[in-house]
């Protein structure tokens, strides 16, 4: 892989990560604002700018997602794996976005929503993670012996 390729993978992922955060937060919002016993419907009464806000931000990081696992799926190794992982995640937060609409299995909505933004923030953040531990790893081993212990 080019670092071409690499840098535009890190940078979109990251853009990725900050959607499902603001996604997320989103969300927490509405649950203070709309009351989870309400009937099913998909407009509340209540709290209906942060509701649509919330579908509106939503959609596109589905799109968003899908595509870019569609273009990061041939390659090898963790790039594949975050976004397969991350596409997994929007798809169970929207799944349950889906379900909560419907009363009876709002709950069950609100479990999927929250599962899936976590999986998806974890794994947008997979590229920006990964480089940390190789830099630190090679200065902290720099001086030891070839057994990984001070030679001394």
């Amino acid at each position: 892989m080019s670092e071409a390729f690499e840098r535009q993978v890190r940078r979109v992922s990251a853009v990725l990560a900050a959607l499902v955060m603001a996604e997320f937060g989103l969300g927490i919002a509405s649950l203070f604002r709309l009351p989870i016993g309400r009937v099913t419907g998909l407009l509340p009464h209540r709290g209906g700018p942060i509701y649509i806000t919330h579908a509106a931000v939503g959609f596109p990081l589905g799109l968003l997602a899908m595509a870019f696992w569609l273009y990061v799926n041939q390659t090898p190794g963790l790039y594949r794996l975050m976004a397969r992982l991350g596409v997994a995640g929007v798809a169970a937060a929207v799944t349950g976005g889906i379900l909560a609409v419907v009363h009876p299995v709002r709950i069950l909505g609100m479990i999927l929503m929250l599962g899936g933004s976590l999986l998806a923030i974890f794994s947008y953040t997979i590229p920006a993670l990964e480089r940390l531990p190789t830099d630190a790893g090679r200065e902290a081993g720099a001086g030891l012996g070839s057994a990984g212990r001070d030679p001394g």
